[in-house]
């Protein structure tokens, strides 16, 4: 990369680039932003670096580069620089790729947050309805890819199902799942199962309503 960043570039107001959270969002308007610019075929490798004569290009990389860098907070760049990015011999598309590796790479912690939350995403609560569809459609991805579409969204959805009715519970719960410690299938029902039957027995108004009938479908879920 040049050492010459003293461009004039300017950008669509959104914030600069924290983490995970805003990636979405951030990645969507900077990728429109360098379309614009005529710099995005340089980020997805589509712009090829001639082999003589190559100081245009190396300038058109430079801005790429620069202006991703610019729109990203310091701990951004330092998380980016950690993950072996060097000024030196960077590229708009080896920076991509690796923020958006060093960015999304999701634990088990955020993938439960991430399962929490993903069934209540609302477009009131996104600032455009384009920023609502990437955040979905991102968080969704993720999901897919980390593996956790499986017992675990069943589990996370569960918990939020109860999260009113049982906020003790729920907490409880919660807390091992942000430690990266999910409850299987198994555990929760069996959980659940003790609970109806320790209501029920007390004849309280929760056991045959709220957790049975919760019972009832997840075991139609199971079978599904």
């Amino acid at each position: 990369m040049s050492s010459n960043t003293n461009y004039e570039i300017s950008m669509p107001t959104t914030d600069k680039l924290r983490g995970m959270a805003n990636w979405p969002e951030w990645s969507t308007k900077v990728q429109l932003a360098l379309v614009s610019m005529g710099l995005w075929g340089h980020v997805k490798g589509e712009v090829i670096r001639p082999a003589d004569d190559a100081a245009d290009w190396v300038k058109s990389d430079s801005k790429a580069i620069f202006f991703m860098i610019n729109n990203m907070t310091e701990i951004t760049q330092q998380k980016l620089k950690q993950s072996g990015w060097d000024v030196d011999i960077a590229t708009s598309e080896t920076t991509w790729n690796l923020l958006k590796s060093s960015v999304t790479k999701i634990t088990d912690e955020s993938l439960a947050d991430l399962l929490m939350k993903f069934p209540h995403y609302k477009r009131r609560d996104f600032t455009t309805f384009n920023a609502y569809i990437a955040k979905t459609l991102w968080a969704w991805d993720t999901i897919v890819k980390a593996g956790g579409l499986d017992d675990k969204f069943l589990v996370m959805t569960l918990m939020n199902g109860i999260k009113d009715t049982y906020p003790e519970w729920y907490t409880n719960w919660k807390h091992d799942c942000d430690r990266g410690k999910f409850p299987t299938k198994q555990d929760f029902l069996q959980f659940l199962s003790a609970k109806a039957d320790d209501e029920e027995a007390a004849g309280g108004p929760k056991g045959r309503t709220s957790v049975t009938s919760m019972l009832t479908w997840l075991t139609q879920m199971i079978k599904a």
